[in-house]
C-alpha cells in the first residue's frame, strides 16, 4: 500500500495506484479490540459520509486509539470516555457499533459491497460518482445555467441543439436506456400486485425429534434511533419452553441488527439449557454467512463468527432459513420491544399480546 509512482511508471501501474488510493480513501475499519485503529484520523465510524471522527482532537490524543474506548474484559463500549472525548452525536453513534466478543482483531472492510470485497466494479463506481458529482447537472443550478446557454446560442438548427440537450440530460434513446425502460416495462407486467398471491401457503413447522428449534428475528424503530430483538425456543411439539424481547441501540446496518439476535438467541439457549437446536431467521444473507466455512469481511462478519462460536457449544446445531410469514412470533417479539425498552423473559410462555400469533402457529399444525 505504500509502494512509490515514478515518472516512468507504466499506465497499468499508475492504474493500480489510483485504485489503491481509492481504497486508501473509502475504506473502512471494523473494530475489534480497538488497537491498530487510531480515533482521529482513521476511517472507523460507519454511517457517516466521511467515516472519521470530526470531533476536536485534544491536545495529546492525537496517538490514541479506539482501544481506549472499550472495556476488553466486557467486550463494552467505555461510555463514559465517549462522552468525555467526543461530541455527543458522535459518542452514541459509537455506543451503538456492535463489539464482538471472539474476533478481537481490527479489520479494513470495503463498506461499498455488501460481503465487504473490494472489486474493480466498486471501486470504478466511486470514481465515477467523484467525477459525476463535479460535473455541470441538475443538482447544481447555476453551473449548469452558462453550458445551457451556449447551447441555446449556437448558430446551428434546432433539432441540433435539442439533440445536444438530449444528449446531455442522458435521454437519447441509447441501447442502455432502452434496456432500462425495457426491464421497468417487465417489471410492472410480471411482478405480482398482491402481497398475498405472491406468499406461499406454508406456515412454521416443529422440529424433528431431539432438536429445539430457536426463531429469531429484528425490527428497526429508526426514529427512536432503536432496535428490537425477538427470540422464541419451541420443542417437537410447538410448546414454548421460552421467549424473549429486548430493546437495543440502533447499529448502522439491517444485517448487523439481524446478526445480534442470532447471537443473543444462542447465548439465551445456552442459558436455558437446550440442546441439539435448529437457529432459523428470515435473512437470506445471514443464513449463508453462517453456513460458510470462510470468515466474512461484511461489517457485520465478526458478529457472525461470534453466533458460530456459540454453535459450538451445543452437541449439534444447525443454521436454517425461514420465509418472513413462518417467523412471525419472533418477529412480534421483536416488535414489542418498542414499548418495552429492558430485557424481558418468559419462560414456558409468550407475552399476552403475542398469543395469538403463537396459537396461529399451533393451527397450522393441524
Amino acid at each position: 500500500m505504500e509502494a512509490a509512482t515514478p515518472s516512468s511508471a507504466s499506465y497499468a501501474w499508475k492504474s493500480i495506484i489510483k485504485g489503491r488510493e481509492v481504497i486508501k480513501k473509502c475504506a473502512v475499519w471494523r473494530i475489534g479490540r480497538g488497537e491498530s485503529v487510531h480515533v482521529w484520523g482513521d476511517n472507523w465510524l460507519p454511517g457517516t459520509e466521511m467515516n472519521r471522527v470530526v470531533s476536536p482532537c485534544w491536545r495529546g490524543t492525537e496517538d490514541f486509539t479506539v482501544s481506549l474506548f472499550i472495556d476488553q474484559i466486557n467486550c463494552k463500549w467505555k461510555e463514559d470516555l465517549l462522552d468525555y472525548y467526543l461530541m455527543d452525536f458522535e459518542a452514541e453513534k459509537i455506543k451503538a457499533i456492535p463489539l464482538s466478543k471472539t474476533q478481537l482483531h481490527d479489520t479494513l472492510i470495503w463498506p461499498h459491497n455488501p460481503n465487504g470485497d473490494y472489486t474493480m466494479k466498486s471501486g470504478y463506481k466511486i470514481l465515477q460518482k467523484e467525477f459525476q458529482s463535479q460535473q455541470p447537472g441538475t443538482s447544481n443550478p447555476e453551473a449548469s445555467k452558462s453550458l445551457w446557454q451556449a447551447i441555446w446560442k449556437l448558430n446551428v438548427p434546432s433539432k441540433v441543439k435539442n439533440l445536444m440537450w438530449r444528449a446531455c440530460r442522458d435521454s437519447l434513446p441509447t441501447k442502455t436506456n432502452l434496456a432500462r425502460d425495457r426491464l421497468y416495462e417487465f417489471s410492472n407486467l410480471h411482478n405480482p400486485i398482491s402481497a398475498s398471491a405472491a406468499t406461499p401457503a406454508t406456515c412454521w413447522r416443529p422440529p424433528d425429534q431431539g432438536f429445539f428449534k430457536i426463531n429469531f428475528d429484528g425490527a428497526l424503530f429508526s426514529k427512536e434511533n432503536r432496535a428490537g430483538i425477538g427470540v422464541v425456543v419451541r420443542n417437537e411439539e410447538g410448546l414454548v419452553l421460552a421467549s424473549l424481547s429486548q430493546q437495543i441501540l440502533l447499529p448502522t446496518t439491517v444485517m448487523e441488527v439481524e446478526t445480534l439476535a442470532a447471537r443473543h438467541a444462542l447465548e439465551f439457549a445456552v442459558e436455558i439449557g437446550v440442546h441439539s437446536v435448529i437457529l432459523k431467521g428470515d435473512s437470506t444473507i445471514l443464513i449463508n454467512a453462517l453456513q460458510s466455512n470462510n470468515h466474512s469481511l461484511a461489517h457485520f462478519g465478526h458478529l457472525a463468527e461470534d453466533v458460530k462460536y456459540l454453535a459450538s457449544c451445543f452437541p449439534r446445531c444447525m443454521f436454517s432459513h425461514v420465509r418472513r410469514h413462518c417467523n412471525k412470533v419472533a418477529h412480534s417479539l421483536a416488535r414489542r420491544a418498542l414499548t418495552y425498552p429492558h430485557l424481558l423473559v418468559w419462560m414456558e410462555d409468550v407475552p399476552p399480546d403475542v398469543f395469538d400469533v403463537f396459537q396461529a402457529d399451533l393451527k397450522g399444525l393441524h
